[in-house]
Protein backbone atom coordinates (compact mmCIF):
# COMPACT_ATOMS: atom_id res chain seq x y z
CA UNK A 1 0.00 0.00 0.00
CA UNK A 2 1.62 3.38 -0.98
CA UNK A 3 1.72 6.48 1.84
CA UNK A 4 -1.27 8.08 -0.04
CA UNK A 5 -3.91 5.39 0.50
CA UNK A 6 -2.41 5.12 3.96
CA UNK A 7 -2.98 8.66 4.64
CA UNK A 8 -6.49 8.71 3.34
CA UNK A 9 -7.50 5.73 4.94
CA UNK A 10 -5.92 6.57 8.03
CA UNK A 11 -4.92 9.92 8.48
CA UNK A 12 -7.65 11.18 10.36
CA UNK A 13 -8.18 8.49 12.63
CA UNK A 14 -4.55 8.89 13.81
CA UNK A 15 -4.72 12.58 14.07
CA UNK A 16 -7.95 12.30 16.51
CA UNK A 17 -5.52 9.56 18.69
CA UNK A 18 -2.46 11.63 18.61
CA UNK A 19 -4.84 15.30 19.70
CA UNK A 20 -6.18 12.73 22.29
CA UNK A 21 -2.81 12.56 23.90
CA UNK A 22 -1.05 15.78 23.13
CA UNK A 23 -4.18 18.47 22.76
CA UNK A 24 -2.29 20.88 20.41
CA UNK A 25 -3.84 20.74 16.75
CA UNK A 26 -0.17 22.07 15.88
CA UNK A 27 1.59 19.49 17.83
CA UNK A 28 -0.78 16.69 16.56
CA UNK A 29 -0.11 17.60 12.85
CA UNK A 30 3.54 17.65 13.12
CA UNK A 31 3.72 13.69 14.83
CA UNK A 32 0.82 12.67 12.10
CA UNK A 33 3.19 14.00 9.46
CA UNK A 34 6.07 11.83 11.50
CA UNK A 35 3.81 8.86 11.90
CA UNK A 36 3.50 8.97 8.05
CA UNK A 37 6.89 9.32 7.41
CA UNK A 38 8.38 6.55 9.91
CA UNK A 39 5.74 4.28 8.24
CA UNK A 40 6.78 4.88 4.88
CA UNK A 41 11.01 5.15 5.48
CA UNK A 42 10.33 1.60 7.73
CA UNK A 43 7.79 -0.21 5.09
CA UNK A 44 10.65 -2.41 4.18
CA UNK A 45 10.70 -3.70 7.81
CA UNK A 46 7.11 -3.93 7.80
CA UNK A 47 6.20 -7.74 8.13
CA UNK A 48 2.62 -7.95 7.43
CA UNK A 49 1.95 -9.66 10.84
CA UNK A 50 -0.54 -6.41 11.49
CA UNK A 51 -2.89 -4.69 9.62
CA UNK A 52 -1.58 -1.75 8.72
CA UNK A 53 -3.93 0.40 10.78
CA UNK A 54 -2.67 -1.72 14.09
CA UNK A 55 0.96 -0.44 12.65
CA UNK A 56 0.35 3.07 12.27
CA UNK A 57 -1.55 3.56 15.91
CA UNK A 58 1.51 1.92 17.60
CA UNK A 59 3.81 4.25 15.77
CA UNK A 60 1.44 7.29 16.65
CA UNK A 61 1.22 6.24 20.31
CA UNK A 62 4.75 6.01 20.68
CA UNK A 63 5.50 8.86 18.87
CA UNK A 64 2.81 10.94 21.42
CA UNK A 65 4.22 9.73 24.45
CA UNK A 66 7.99 10.55 23.54
CA UNK A 67 6.08 13.83 22.90
CA UNK A 68 4.33 14.47 26.28
CA UNK A 69 7.60 12.95 27.98
CA UNK A 70 10.39 15.37 26.46
CA UNK A 71 8.19 18.21 27.46
CA UNK A 72 6.98 17.43 30.90
CA UNK A 73 4.02 18.97 30.50
CA UNK A 74 0.66 18.19 31.89
CA UNK A 75 -2.57 18.42 29.35
CA UNK A 76 -6.18 18.31 29.24
CA UNK A 77 -5.47 15.61 26.45
CA UNK A 78 -9.14 13.96 27.13
CA UNK A 79 -12.05 15.84 25.81
CA UNK A 80 -14.36 13.20 25.67
CA UNK A 81 -15.71 12.09 28.92
CA UNK A 82 -18.71 9.45 29.44
CA UNK A 83 -21.02 10.68 31.38
CA UNK A 84 -23.40 8.00 33.23
CA UNK A 85 -26.41 8.83 30.83
CA UNK A 86 -24.08 6.85 28.43
CA UNK A 87 -23.74 10.40 26.64
CA UNK A 88 -19.94 11.35 25.93
CA UNK A 89 -19.66 14.93 25.86
CA UNK A 90 -17.46 17.22 23.49
CA UNK A 91 -15.43 19.98 25.33
CA UNK A 92 -13.32 22.28 22.49
CA UNK A 93 -9.72 22.01 23.34
CA UNK A 94 -9.74 25.96 22.71
CA UNK A 95 -12.58 26.68 25.49
CA UNK A 96 -11.76 26.52 29.53
CA UNK A 97 -14.86 25.15 31.39
CA UNK A 98 -15.71 26.80 33.98
CA UNK A 99 -17.49 23.49 35.59
CA UNK A 100 -15.93 22.51 38.35
CA UNK A 101 -16.96 19.26 38.28
CA UNK A 102 -15.59 19.00 34.66
CA UNK A 103 -12.32 20.65 35.06
CA UNK A 104 -11.45 17.91 37.88
CA UNK A 105 -11.90 14.97 36.10
CA UNK A 106 -10.48 16.12 33.65
CA UNK A 107 -7.20 16.67 35.44
CA UNK A 108 -7.79 12.88 37.34
CA UNK A 109 -7.80 11.66 33.86
CA UNK A 110 -4.67 12.93 32.69
CA UNK A 111 -3.29 11.34 36.37
CA UNK A 112 -3.49 8.28 34.86
CA UNK A 113 -0.50 6.10 34.04
CA UNK A 114 0.15 6.04 30.41
CA UNK A 115 -1.24 2.87 29.73
CA UNK A 116 -4.18 3.14 31.52
CA UNK A 117 -4.78 6.40 29.54
CA UNK A 118 -3.98 4.77 26.33
CA UNK A 119 -6.33 1.45 27.18
CA UNK A 120 -8.99 4.28 28.11
CA UNK A 121 -8.65 6.63 24.78
CA UNK A 122 -8.24 3.31 22.51
CA UNK A 123 -11.50 1.15 24.32
CA UNK A 124 -14.13 3.85 25.20
CA UNK A 125 -12.79 7.09 22.89
CA UNK A 126 -11.96 5.53 19.43
CA UNK A 127 -14.10 2.87 20.02
CA UNK A 128 -11.82 0.01 19.15
CA UNK A 129 -12.29 -3.64 20.39
CA UNK A 130 -10.38 -5.18 23.16
CA UNK A 131 -8.67 -7.53 20.62
CA UNK A 132 -7.71 -4.09 18.75
CA UNK A 133 -6.46 -2.35 21.51
CA UNK A 134 -4.15 -4.77 22.65
CA UNK A 135 -2.93 -5.72 19.16
CA UNK A 136 -1.77 -1.43 19.05
CA UNK A 137 -0.53 -1.47 22.82
CA UNK A 138 1.29 -4.87 22.17
CA UNK A 139 0.09 -6.47 25.32
CA UNK A 140 -2.54 -8.99 25.92
CA UNK A 141 -6.67 -8.82 25.84
CA UNK A 142 -6.39 -9.36 29.27
CA UNK A 143 -3.99 -7.05 30.43
CA UNK A 144 -6.11 -3.99 28.22
CA UNK A 145 -9.14 -4.93 30.64
CA UNK A 146 -7.21 -4.99 33.45
CA UNK A 147 -5.60 -1.71 32.51
CA UNK A 148 -9.23 -0.25 31.99
CA UNK A 149 -10.84 -1.69 34.67
CA UNK A 150 -8.06 0.11 37.07
CA UNK A 151 -8.19 3.47 34.93
CA UNK A 152 -12.62 3.06 35.85
CA UNK A 153 -11.65 2.40 39.61
CA UNK A 154 -9.27 4.98 39.91
CA UNK A 155 -11.65 7.69 38.46
CA UNK A 156 -14.75 6.20 39.97
CA UNK A 157 -12.50 7.14 43.68
CA UNK A 158 -11.62 10.19 42.40
CA UNK A 159 -15.28 11.32 41.56
CA UNK A 160 -16.44 9.95 45.30
CA UNK A 161 -13.98 11.60 46.91
CA UNK A 162 -14.31 15.24 44.46
CA UNK A 163 -18.17 15.32 45.20
CA UNK A 164 -17.68 13.97 49.40
CA UNK A 165 -19.61 10.89 48.98
CA UNK A 166 -16.79 8.42 50.22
Amino acid sequence: MDIKSLYDAYGRRIYNLVYYHIQSHEEAEEIVQDVFLAAHQQREKFRGEAQWGTYLYRIAINKSIDRLRSKKRKNNWLKWVPWSDGVSKAIPAEEETEDPHLHALLQAIQQLPEQQRTALVLMKIDQKSQKETAEIMGISPKAVESLVQRAKEKLKNFIQRFEGLE
